[in-house]
């Protein structure tokens, strides 16, 4: 056998490796999506409540927004939190937080709405009592509800790993809010082109929600964002958002090119996977199985007969190596190709 398939396979198995670990006890524990909420809300408090307030609180601090200090909110959906369970840290049996502080995430709505919680969005729980909106600050650390993540266990709160306090918190949000206000500085560049340049440094930003949010600015920009859409998805240093470039170039170009993005990795899993090795090399075979991934479940879905030669190249190479990660890893890409191809022509 060759080096370099020697190579492909190594890669592979350290992919494998990724992909099927256990999870430890610290990546078990359920987490807050901090920056999402920071960057979606129109407004951000710190405030006290008072045992069953019915939803009124009294802001301390406003970090985002208008509000001022002693300004009175009723907010409706901190109303299920009148229930004592709902504070109880680890569950109801668990002790309740004492004079908890709330970290309320906002979005003013309309008169009657009133107050809403930043992620009640199109898309996610219309009970705004499972959004994640609202963060507890305690002597003891910062505590988000399992309530408000949608997890089975309906009451109680459990301990946010990486935040120690309402300073720690702040500090957090102030770097998210930071990147927020350049990012809306470019959405206001009147001209179309140069509005898709600047939008392409947030593509690759450690911040998933302003990486997503470029991504989808673009997308607006339509067949003026194609050249950069293409820029990115060219570039093998941002293998890591390919997959969500390809979906832009798909909301900007139509199915049509479902060929062309196939065709990126092809040739990178002719050309380039079986020479890398190790970790690093694990990782970048991981980026672009996870576009072909999202490729093939879309010519799949879209019954794009236009890409089947291509995607019979694709599954001939993928063949031709019988890599640990085809094993271990479900759905294989192997398997998509072969259900592509034998689906009948209508």
């Amino acid at each position: 056998m060759n080096t370099r398939a020697l190579s492909f396979r190594a890669a592979f198995a350290a992919l494998a490796i990724v992909l099927v670990r256990p999870a430890c006890a610290e990546d078990s524990s359920p987490g807050f999506p901090l920056d999402e909420e920071a960057w979606r809300a129109t407004h951000i408090v710190l405030a006290s409540r008072e045992a069953r307030s019915g939803g009124a609180i009294v802001v301390s601090e406003c970090w985002k927004g208008d509000l001022k200090p002693g300004e009175t909110l009723t907010v409706p959906f901190l109303a299920a939190f009148d229930d004592p369970a709902e504070l109880a840290k680890d569950g109801p049996g668990g002790t309740r937080l004492a004079g908890a502080r709330a970290v309320v995430f906002l979005e003013r709505g309309d008169e009657k709405a009133g107050w809403l919680p930043s992620s009640r969005s199109p898309g996610r729980s219309k009970d705004a009592s499972r959004a994640p909106s609202v963060a507890w600050v305690d002597s003891s650390g910062i505590y988000a509800s399992y309530r408000g993540l949608g997890l089975t266990r309906e009451k109680g709160c459990f301990p946010v790993a990486d935040l120690r306090s309402s300073e720690d918190m702040k500090s957090r949000i102030d770097r998210v809010l930071a990147v927020k206000k350049r990012f809306d500085r470019v959405l206001a560049v009147k001209n179309a082109r140069q509005r898709c340049d600047l939008l392409a440094t947030f593509t690759g930003s450690e911040l998933a929600c302003a990486s997503d949010a470029a991504f989808e600015a673009l997308e607006a920009c339509g067949l003026d964002a194609q050249d950069v859409l293409n820029d990115i998805y060219a570039d093998e240093a941002r293998a890591r958002v390919h997959a969500r470039a390809a979906r832009a170039l798909v909301e900007v170009r139509g199915t049509d090119i479902f060929v062309n993005l196939l065709d990126n990795e092809v040739r990178f899993y002719r050309n380039v996977a079986p020479s890398l090795e190790g970790p690093e090399g694990a990782e970048r075979v991981g980026h672009h199985r996870t576009t072909a991934l999202w490729i093939l479940g879309q010519i799949r879905s879209h019954r794009a007969f236009i890409a089947r030669e291509t995607v019979k190249q694709f599954r001939d190479i993928l063949h031709s190596a019988r890599r640990p990660e085809e094993t271990n890893a479900s759905p294989s890409l192997e398997s998509i190709c072969d259900e592509i191809l034998s689906a009948p022509r209508r």
